[in-house]
This record gives structure tokens, sequence and C-alpha cells, in this order.
């Protein structure tokens, strides 16, 4: 009587071992790649479900701040921070993304880059002017409109230069995109005889240069320079 009771016990020991272990392999293994990211503006980074088992649909809390596509891709759009979510088997699973602007690095590192250039043909550094810098950081948005020297209202792209701005008959626009570093940016202007002519032109005083990122992740450059009228 007693080994029947011991080989009772026994048997609902390995019963419930089983139904341990069993409902441990049918836990849920899904994860992500990334629970935390920092991006700069213009940044993307994949970020992806491990193991998971259905179709993945990747969700932004501000889509002002990072996008994410349907293949889980993520690009930051603006300074801040969001959270990317997938949702898969019916559970979701959060990445906090973080953006940093790297817009004003990229717009103060051409500038330095376009006056590096300068010095190196004897010429005096451009000056920063907040004027200029507003125009063109106005314009480099409407380039993703319009890709023209002429705006997307149809005017030249002097009128968006402040009326506090008077400048005389040295204003000159220099525009690009694609170009993914001030290096690069700078280096193709230097490699076009009109836009190197501009950027070494002695009747230049000042400068202002934009940056932008539109939706598909294109990059859009301008640099205006000009002088005020004596």
């Amino acid at each position: 009587m007693k080994g029947l009771k011991k080989r009772a016990v026994l048997f609902f020991c390995v019963i419930v071992t089983a139904l341990v272990f069993g409902n441990v392999s049918r836990v849920e293994a899904a994860h992500l790649n990334k629970y935390k990211k920092k991006l700069y503006v213009g940044e993307s980074f994949q970020l992806k479900v491990i193991d998971k088992k259905g179709k993945v649909k990747f969700t932004s809390s501000n889509k002002k701040i990072a996008t994410v596509n349907s293949k889980g891709l993520i690009r930051g759009k603006k300074r801040g921070s969001c959270t990317i979510t997938a949702k898969v088997d019916g559970k979701k699973y959060k990445c906090k993304v973080t953006v940093t602007n790297m817009m004003d690095t990229n717009m103060t590192k051409a500038r330095t880059l376009i006056n590096l250039q300068r010095r190196d043909y004897g010429l005096p550094s451009l000056d920063y002017n907040k004027h200029l810098q507003a125009a063109a950081e106005k314009r480099a948005g409407e380039l993703a409109k319009r890709y023209d020297h002429l705006r997307p209202n149809g005017k030249q792209f002097t009128s968006a230069i402040s009326l506090k701005y008077n400048y005389g008959k040295y204003c000159y626009e220099i525009i690009g995109k694609v170009y993914s570093s001030p290096e690069k940016i700078v280096n193709a202007w230097m490699g076009n005889a009109q836009t190197k002519k501009a950027i070494i032109g002695s009747g230049y005083k000042d400068i202002g240069v934009g940056y932008y990122v539109d939706d598909e992740g294109t990059e859009y450059w301008c640099a205006i320079m000009a002088a005020k009228k004596k």
C-alpha cells in the first residue's frame, strides 16, 4: 500500500513538472533588437522583432519626431522623444526613440568648410548672419517642394530674405540635395565651376546655410551668400 502511494506521488510530480515546463516552452519568445535608441535628425535605424510568428505592425506615437514604415525602418524627423510600437501575435513591444538635432551641427560644419575653402584661396571668411541663416533654412525646406532657385510661390529666392537685410548686387544662392554630410555637399559645390566661383567670390561678406530632411529621407542643402548694400 505504501509503495502504491509512493508511485502515485511520483507520478503526480512527473505530471506537474511536465505541465510547468510545457508552459515555459510556450512562453512568448519574441523580443525587439532594441528597446531604446538614439537617432540624429535624418538618421535611420532598422527595428526588428526577433523570433516572431505573425505579421508585425509598426506604429509611432509621434510621427513628427520619428516615423516608422511597415518594415520597421525608423527615421528621426525632429528633436524629441517618442515610442515606436511593434504589435505581433496580439502582443505589443515598445522601443523608446530619442531624436537629437544634428541639423545645427550640419549647418555649422558646412559653413565652416566653405570658409576653409575661401581661406585656401586667400579670401576672408564669411560672417554668420541671422537673416541669411533664417532665409537659407526656409529655402532648404522649400526645396523639398520645388527644387529650383524659384520658390514654391514662383518668387525669386531673394524674397525669403528679411527686409532688415538690405543686400546689394552680391547675393547668391547655392542648392544641393541627396548629399548626406557637410563634407560631401561642399565638395560637390567646389567640384562645380559655377558654385565654386560663388564660394570663392570676393564680393560676399555674409552667409547662412540651411539643411532639411523630407519624409522620404532626402536631404536638402542651401547656402545664401550676400553683402549689405553700402
